[in-house]
């Protein structure tokens, strides 16, 4: 029912341990539930880059893909795991995206799930913490800050929290069919849950209050 990716670094080996024996663990959950870790490369960390190569030969559960994994380039992270799912999980209903630094109450997640599912509301989903008519940060944040030659208007439409989303899998693969059509955006939740999002014509739905929340 449900394929998970959560974006991960490859010297996050801690964090990936803790998710494997906590809410990824995936023989806890009596339904079919899928989990891998998606990153990038680090050239300049070969030992954490040898620890990853051991993980995925143990658990199966890492999608590595060549690009340099820095802030600038966590868009192709996440559309890295939309692509595993269209090649992995075909028919998952759901996806579901965090972070390595989330915790997922996934029983709370996955009953929600089911009734969508049986009030056959399972399309043209996409849920988390909202973001509603925020305005677009121009100076102030390296990471953050947007110049009006990358997007000239002064508010986002709606966007999810990057901590963790969900999204019916009919989105997940529209997002990803759409993605080159929509000029990149460094700030990634707003660009996959926000611009992409808009473009597909899906509706955001404000669901944060027992599934999520930041690990500090």
């Amino acid at each position: 029912i449900l394929a998970v990716f959560v974006h991960s670094q490859s010297s996050n080996v801690d964090r990936r341990s803790t998710i494997r024996s906590t809410w990824g663990k995936l023989d806890l959950y009596d339904l079919g539930v899928r989990l891998v870790f998606v990153m990038g490369v680090m050239s300049s960390d070969e030992n954490s880059e040898k620890v990853v190569a051991f993980e995925s030969r143990k658990y199966d559960d890492i999608v590595q893909e060549s690009f340099e994994d820095v802030f600038a380039n966590v868009s192709l992270k996440t559309l890295a795991g939309l692509r595993w799912v269209k090649r992995g999980c075909p028919k998952a209903k759901f996806v579901l995206k965090a972070e390595d630094n989330t915790f997922v109450n996934m029983p709370a997640l996955i009953n929600h799930l089911w009734d969508l599912t049986k009030a056959k509301r399972n399309n043209k989903l996409l849920m988390g913490r909202v973001w509603w008519s925020m305005h677009t940060l121009r100076k102030g944040s390296e990471r953050y800050s947007v110049s009006k030659e990358q997007y000239p208007l002064d508010r986002y439409p709606p966007y999810c929290s990057g901590m963790a989303f969900t999204m019916s899998t009919d989105v997940a693969l529209d997002i990803l069919a759409a993605a080159p059509d929509v000029p990149p955006l460094q700030v990634s939740d707003v660009y996959i849950t926000g611009l992409i999002a808009y473009k597909i014509g899906v509706q955001h739905t404000q669901f944060d209050h027992a599934y999520f929340n930041h690990d500090s």
